[in-house]
């Protein structure tokens, strides 16, 4: 280079100077000239280099672009700002309709389906003026089917852009699916009546989430208000809750464990509480999940049966052991009966004899309350006004005492179908109860009113079957019951008293009981206790008393007596012939079928026969009356039994009996059903 430049200066010289050779003192200048195109020619080699280097890079980096170009499973492709498609990736281009060399060089939006292609411009027009990535969804129908697509356009140099298209059908699908199943989750959890929450781990315990229902259970009306309480506050005691915390804490979980609450109200509520322990990284209780549910009324249910199941224990016992007492007490009864009317009404022997029957009735009513234990017996039931019978056996039960007593009665006092004898057996029982609970002051209030069970208005809660009933309420101001013994009040034979056979109040729940009622109580103590009963409104009317009937002075007719025990049939006797009646015996009702057989072929018919129900051993009442009225359709049939309650009794009609005389019986008994019968008077 340095040569050539030398040779090019002497041409020049020669051709406008004239000087065939270069001047001594320019060889300075020269040779600067050839240093700096050394430096020059370096450069330019180096340039030579480097250029072919980035070529070759930029080659290579080509390369690589378009094999993630094409690798990419979206839909791709590059346009200018006026929307021309510059290229296209060749995979996956059937959801643009058109194949890529259909696409090349045509303008997005002219590209159908047109509201698609419009759509893309816009979002160029939009990356452009943002300079930042401009996006949108659109969907397309591609052989019958419809598809979902995701666009993203991202600005490049010299106003040209990427388009990004992702089939995102199966993700909205994912999505959709995601959603309905949180929508559902979310409704359940709200709408489910079962409580579900999250909750700390301490002593006293907030809770972190809660659905309504779990609200509902303890009486808030929103889950607000509820989770802002302290879980502590909702158990009935502190120990109650420690007890959970300790068992949840040592195994990690309960399940199904009963816990004893109460209410916003501080109303007692039993809950089945089902959680599970979530523990931090450090082995320490995050927090509690779990359920809840309750369970109140249903624990009411299973001790209502379990008594019932106690009652009905007792009822086979009681029912043979009644049965075979009354037999006794007939044959005192019968006997003391007849005594007296062979005595002087003054006399001593008269007065130890009524002695005697008075004592003799104070055992006929401990009988009677074991009767109604009886298994199957049934109230004799009649359709009644209450409201007197209230009065009448508080006022006879607080005769003499320094307790009020306060009567607030319902004008409209709906009736009801019961046995007035058990019915005043139960507000004698609930009334004394309340008398001895209290010192001689204060008031007992008895309160009759018409409620509604069930429905949006009506009383709930409540173990009884939808519909109109009447709620008597005897509340006391006495020293109150412990919540200890709430449960066992009605057990048989349970007592607090120094004095008592522990049978009243188990006599009142039977009663009601099998009067389709309910009783409940409410007691604090120091401050007193209310019993509530109910007993089903009746939809029937109550009969006008009749003027009394005169007590008939004796009887005439052919009775037959059918008693499988020998003293029932002596006394049974005594006192029919002491009336008048012709008297025959029978042991069991096939001996008394065959007396009724023979006496009515004899042409000398019986005109009545009183048969006992139960015969061990042999054919009773309630099987013979439809023999022996096959053979004498005219025999008056009376029915007697030492189960009182047996359902015969509440019933005769239906068995074809035509009077009942329930053990035991005295001659006044006797000889006023067998009047009925025979004279067809009023029993």
């Amino acid at each position: 280079m340095t040569n050539h430049f030398h040779s090019l200066l002497k041409r020049q010289l020669k051709k406008y100077f004239g000087v065939h050779d270069v001047p001594r003192e320019w060889e300075g200048f020269i040779e600067a000239v050839n240093a700096a195109y050394r430096e020059f020619d370096a450069d330019r080699a180096m340039l030579e280099r480097s250029l072919e280097l980035s070529s070759q890079e930029l080659l290579h980096a080509n390369s690589e672009m378009r094999a993630i170009f094409q690798a990419i499973p979206d839909l791709l492709f590059r346009c200018d700002q006026d929307g021309k498609i510059l290229d296209c990736k060749a995979a996956g281009t059937a959801d643009l309709f058109l194949p890529p060399d259909k696409l090349l060089g045509r303008l997005i939006q002219d590209i159908p389906p047109k509201n698609v292609g419009i759509k893309f411009f816009e979002a160029i027009q939009r990356a452009k003026e943002s300079q930042s990535m401009a996006s949108f969804e659109y969907a397309l129908t591609l052989h019958g089917q419809q598809y979902l697509y995701e666009a993203r356009l991202l600005p490049l140099l010299k106003n040209q852009f990427i388009a990004i298209i992702r089939n995102i059908t199966s993700r909205k699908k994912a999505e959709e699916a995601l959603r309905e199943s949180e929508e559902k989750y979310r409704t359940l959890i709200e709408n489910i009546n079962i409580g579900i929450y999250r909750t700390t781990g301490d002593p006293f315990g907030h809770f972190l989430q809660a659905n309504p229902a779990m609200a509902k259970i303890f009486g808030y009306d929103t889950s607000e208000d509820f989770l802002r309480i302290r879980i502590s506050d909702l158990y009935r005691t502190a120990r109650e809750r420690m007890n959970f915390l300790e068992e949840i804490s040592h195994k990690g979980f309960v399940k199904e464990r009963e816990l004893h609450m109460k209410k916003k109200d501080g109303a007692p509520l039993v809950a089945s509480c089902t959680a599970k322990v979530q523990y931090d990284s450090n082995g320490k209780i995050r927090w509690i999940d779990g359920v809840m549910e309750d369970i109140t009324e249903r624990k009411q249910r299973e001790e209502e049966m379990l008594k019932t199941s106690k009652l009905e224990s007792l009822g086979i016992l009681a029912g043979g052991i009644a049965h075979d007492f009354n037999n006794i007490l007939t044959a005192i009864f019968g006997n003391i009966s007849l005594a007296k009317m062979m005595a002087e009404p003054e006399s001593r022997v008269f007065y130890r004899l009524a002695e005697a029957e008075k004592a003799s009735r104070r055992a006929q009513d401990l009988t009677r309350q074991l009767l109604t234990f009886s298994k199957g017996g049934a109230p004799i039931k009649k359709v009644a006004s209450i409201a007197e019978l209230l009065k009448d056996t508080a006022r006879f039960v607080m005769s003499g005492s320094n307790i009020r007593r306060a009567f607030d009665i319902s004008e409209d006092l709906w009736i009801v179908d019961i046995d007035a004898g058990q019915i005043s057996q139960v507000i004698h029982n609930l009334v004394i109860n309340a008398q001895q609970s209290m010192s001689q002051a204060g008031t007992i209030g008895i309160r009759a009113e018409n409620v509604t069970v069930g429905g949006k208005t009506g009383e709930a809660g409540l173990p009884l079957t939808d519909g109109n009933y009447i709620k008597i309420s005897i509340q006391d101001q006495g020293s109150g019951i412990p919540e200890e013994h709430l449960d066992k009040i009605f057990d048989p034979y349970f007592t607090t008293k120094e004095k008592g056979s522990g049978l009243g109040l188990t006599t009142t729940y039977a009663i009601i009981k099998k009067h389709d009622g309910h009783i409940a109580i409410k007691s604090s103590v120091g401050v007193g206790t209310t019993f509530s009963i109910y007993l089903p409104a009746s939809k029937g009317k109550v009969e006008p008393a009749g003027e009394p009937a005169e007590k008939p002075l004796a009887g005439k007719g052919k009775v037959l007596l059918m008693d499988d025990e020998q003293i029932i049939r002596d006394v049974g006797g005594s006192m029919l012939s002491y009336l008048g009646y012709d008297v025959d015996f029978a042991k069991d009702g096939d001996e008394a079928a065959e007396h009724v057989r023979k006496a009515k072929e004899a042409g000398e018919p019986f005109d009545a026969v009183i048969m006992d129900l139960t015969i061990p051993g042999g054919l009773g009442g309630a099987e013979a009356v439809r023999k022996i009225l096959a053979i004498d359709p005219t025999v008056k049939a009376i029915a007697s039994s030492g189960y009182s309650n047996d359902p015969i009794m509440a019933d005769y009609n239906k068995y074809g009996f035509s009077a009942i005389v329930p053990k035991p019986y005295d001659v006044d008994e006797l000889r006023n059903a067998l009047h009925a019968v025979l004279t067809g008077g009023d029993d």
